[in-house]
């Protein structure tokens, strides 16, 4: 080795780099005091050369010695002490193990919080909470942040986006009790399109705002039929053959069952009165059969010779052809307002599609899926569209929704619905959403 390296090893290097030094420089005396008198090494410095050395040479020769020899011990004597230092400092720490550094906590989370798996900073991790919760997921300069999932001490359950350690976006909420949202969500609460199905199958679907319910469809008697628990049957068999169902709520349907659900003559009766009576296919009323509502003798008005018998005084005429047309806006609708059941938007879209092809349905080619105000031409001013539209010649008016071809601006990948019990409209889900398809033509 180089001299320098070695000055350079024992001037700036550690214990362990000196005492390395000092041994080198020590070997290295010995080894040059060995070739400098290397027969007295091995004749005890007697006279065996040809010439005498001087007292002085000898002197010389045991100054080496002694330096050398006092490198040697002093190297030794470090490394010892090194090693012991290393052990000690062993013994001191080994039982103590350093925590992973956690994340600075926000005041959104506001828990202490272990990262116990993977990188719980910026990347996927799991960390589990001192209440017992945990979060496995995605994180970002230290907050829940992407995709995770995040569990509850008491069984409930978040799956969906996140942002700024609170669920944000798309997401499932599905609580300890059964029930179920699923939905948009903004900092931590419900906002925009959700679905709120409680545990015993009722649904609530609708447009949020800031974790409040502020537009909501009003379920069609159809739809709540399907979408319940049967648990309420009351006499016969409500699975299969003839049955008497009670719901909750005050609803009864009286009739006849198929796997559950309504199927073949019956009525169903809602809890407000009204009554849909007919004919009903896997819980859908196909074919209404209009019951008159009877009422007390004394609240018919009398009739009178001067009151004029108005002939059909429609609206809609009825071309003959499967079509009616709005003699208000002149547009034409098919005149069964069910030729398909429910689809979602795009289904809806290519059904209407198929309706052009060749040489057209009805005698047309131009059919088309209405926008919202044309919906909504056909119920304005109307208590109880779906019962007028029925009674103005339409066939199949349900008293659900219906599609329009209007995009819905704050609602991601939604288009509007209007509903034929109430003319209300929604916001509803293109791909998610099944609902009624009525084509109609531009005015004429």
């Amino acid at each position: 080795m180089p001299l320098f390296g070695v000055v350079q090893m024992v001037t700036t290097g550690s214990s362990e780099d000196i005492a390395k030094g000092i041994f080198l420089i020590g070997l290295s005396v010995l080894w040059f005091n060995y070739f400098q008198n290397r027969k007295d090494w091995f004749n005890g410095g007697k006279g065996k050369t040809k010439e005498k050395k001087s007292q002085t040479q000898h002197d010389d020769t045991d100054i080496f010695n002694i330096v050398a020899i006092t490198l040697v011990v002093i190297c030794v004597v470090m490394v010892a002490v090194s090693l012991i230092s290393q052990d000690k400092s062993k013994l001191n720490t080994s039982s103590f193990t350093t925590p992973p550094p956690t994340p600075v906590k926000s005041e959104t989370q506001n828990k202490n919080i272990e990262c116990i798996e993977g990188n719980c900073v910026n990347g996927y991790g799991t960390y589990s909470y001192s209440n017992g919760d945990k979060y496995v997921g995605e994180w970002k300069d230290s907050k829940r942040y992407g995709q995770g999932t995040y569990t509850l001490s008491n069984g409930s359950k978040y799956v969906g986006q996140w942002k700024d350690g609170e669920p944000h976006g798309q997401g499932t909420y599905t609580f300890s009790n059964g029930d179920k949202h699923v939905g948009q969500w903004k900092d931590g609460k419900r906002h925009g399109e959700g679905t709120y199905t409680f545990s015993d199958g009722r649904v609530l679907s609708g447009i949020w705002f800031d974790g409040e319910l502020i537009k909501t469809p009003t379920p069609s008697p159809v739809d709540t039929a399907q979408q319940r628990k049967d648990t309420g049957c009351i006499e016969g068999n409500c699975v299969n053959g003839q049955g008497t169902y009670k719901f909750s709520d005050g609803d009864k349907y009286v009739g006849q069952w198929k796997d559950d659900k309504p199927h073949g003559q019956g009525t169903y009766t809602l809890s407000d009165g009204r009554v849909l009576s007919g004919i009903w296919s896997n819980g859908e009323l196909v074919t209404e059969i209009k019951t008159p509502t009877t009422k007390p003798v004394e609240s018919i008005p009398p009739i009178t010779d001067n009151i004029k018998k108005d002939e059909h005084n429609y609206r809609f005429k009825d071309n003959g052809n499967g079509t009616l047309t709005d003699s208000k806006t002149g547009f034409m609708w098919t005149k069964n307002a069910k030729l398909i059941g429910r689809k979602d938007w795009k289904e809806a879209l290519n059904y209407i599609a198929s309706m052009n092809e060749g040489k057209g349905t009805f005698g047309y080619t131009d059919w088309r899926l209405p926008d919202r105000e044309e919906l909504e031409s056909l119920v304005k001013g109307i208590n109880v569209p779906y019962v007028w539209l029925n009674s103005q010649g339409f066939t199949n008016v349900q008293s659900g929704y219906y599609w329009s071809s209007t995009a819905c601006a704050y609602v991601t990948d939604g288009a509007w619905l209007l509903s034929m019990d109430d003319g209300n409209v929604f916001a509803g889900d293109k791909s998610n959403g099944h609902y009624y398809v009525w084509p109609v033509r531009a005015a004429q």
